[in-house]
């Protein structure tokens, strides 16, 4: 299984280069959209090994341990620099394009997401009557709100959905944006205390990824001010502060994880001042970051539900391999049924 991660691993070297100075374009967005295909493509071999989980495969092999090993400390920190460069754009929009910007947010940002998420939603009650699948009503209502899901990925859209609404109340509120991100981090946080009641942790873990992004839009430098000394000692610091929250053992709020969250953002926006990554692979799974993300399980559930040979178990590289292939094949035909506003 670990084979993924290094096939992962390959890509990020294919276009990879180290600055000897800074780059002043480390947040760029062809740089998000490289570092995003890279995280979507984890979640991908991170989801579709749920339903190699599911079906009783043992992982016995060192390859395996390596891999669930991998899987475990990186957990939902592959999931932090979506929510970071989402920050970082819309704040880059709100500052860049002004009045404009803010007024389209909730027919664009807002409910075009929803929207296309609405329309994966009905293929997925399709797919759920095919296979068999019925959920109760209040189920059904509540999955086009994100709230709940039927068999789909939903938890990042209602979050993604809330943390748009927020930067659009926070621009009405004040033109400054440093009163904006202020605003967007206390009802994040607000946001966080509501979903701790009711949802499981992966909901509101990493949503401090958010204001920091947009932290990192009004704060960035150009990074050739910075020295060298003082680089690498943010970086090392970062990196022990980062190391010391896997020595904690989680606390029920979800504290501990946040941190982790929090310096796992700026040990990434760090390296990448100093080095570039990206390829058209890379690139294109970031820039088609929603349908594969909504659209995944869509190919996973079949495959998953109609196996007769049991090869979900008895062939997981082949389950991997054919689902994340497909995932990734269907998403043109996902673009063409796309709404646009």
């Amino acid at each position: 299984m670990v084979i993924f991660y290094a096939i992962i691993a390959l890509l990020c070297l294919w276009g990879f280069r180290w600055r000897k100075g800074t780059d002043p374009d480390y947040l760029s967005k062809e740089q998000g959209d490289a570092v995003k295909g890279i995280f979507i493509l984890m979640v991908l071999v991170s989801h579709a090994d749920g339903y190699i989980s599911a079906a009783g495969y043992a992982y016995t092999g060192f390859g395996d341990s390596l891999f669930k090993l991998i899987q475990c400390r990186f957990g939902q920190l592959i999931v932090v620099m979506f929510l970071f460069f989402s920050g970082y754009g819309v704040m880059s929009g709100i500052q860049g394009k002004g009045d404009g910007y803010v007024r389209s947010m909730p027919r664009h940002r807002i409910l075009g997401t929803l929207l296309n998420f609405d329309v994966a939603v009905v293929c997925f009650a399709i797919l759920g009557l095919i296979t068999g699948t019925v959920y109760p009503l209040r189920q059904y209502l509540l999955s086009l709100l994100a709230w709940e899901g039927l068999g789909n990925s939903h938890w990042y859209i209602f979050v993604i959905l809330a943390l748009y609404a927020f930067s659009w109340i926070s621009a009405l509120l004040s033109k400054s944006g440093w009163w904006q991100v202020l605003i967007t981090t206390v009802l994040t946080a607000l946001l966080y205390v509501l979903l701790l009641h009711f949802k499981d942790p992966q909901w509101y873990n990493t949503l401090i990824a958010y204001p920091l992004g947009i932290l990192a839009f009004l704060g960035k430098k150009n990074p050739d001010s910075i020295s060298r000394p003082v680089y690498w000692a943010a970086l090392a610091f970062a990196i022990t502060c980062l190391a010391l929250t896997y020595m904690h053992h989680e606390d029920p709020y979800q504290l501990v994880y946040s941190l982790r969250a929090l310096a796992f953002t700026v040990v990434m926006v760090l390296l990448l001042m100093r080095i570039r990554v990206g390829n058209p692979v890379l690139s294109w799974c970031g820039r088609n970051l929603f349908p594969i993300y909504v659209y995944q399980r869509l190919v996973m559930i079949p495959l998953a539900h109609y196996d007769p040979f049991g090869i979900t178990c008895r062939a997981p590289l082949l389950f991997v391999l054919v689902s994340c292939g497909l995932s990734l094949l269907i998403v043109p035909l996902c673009n063409r049924i796309r709404i646009k506003l």
